[in-house]
């Protein structure tokens, strides 16, 4: 438990630390490259033989379910981290300060939302 909490204050801290760094910096997150750009330019730059993409585009496509899944057992537990933070941080400003806060926060969920999108199309 005691662990648990440790990591939990170490990922919030380096999360809210990344963000407000991007925040503050006025910039947001590249979108990720799709999909068969990324393995294209890997199997390019590995000169892999057709036979060698194949057999890697069928491990790539048998573990893409694991992935699906893992992202559906952790998503929650990080939502409810993030919810956690954003309530300790909402705690502390003013009535104006948090209304600004809530919105740059739906404006965040809304972007989070297409990222999750883009992950799971993949």
């Amino acid at each position: 438990m005691m662990r648990e909490r440790g990591f939990a204050s170490a990922l919030s801290i380096g999360l809210l630390g990344g963000v407000l760094l991007g925040r503050w910096a006025g910039r947001t997150e590249p979108s990720p490259e799709p999909y068969p750009r990324r393995f294209e330019r890997f199997a390019s730059s590995l000169s892999l033989s057709s036979d060698q993409r194949s057999r890697i585009e069928a491990i790539l496509a048998e573990k893409k379910a694991r992935v699906r899944a893992l992202r559906a057992e952790t998503r929650p537990r990080f939502d409810a981290l993030r919810k956690e933070t954003d309530a300790e941080i909402r705690a502390m400003l003013t009535a104006e300060q948090a209304a600004r806060f809530d919105a740059f926060e739906a404006a965040e969920d809304v972007q989070r939302d297409k990222r999750r999108a883009e992950q799971d199309k993949e």
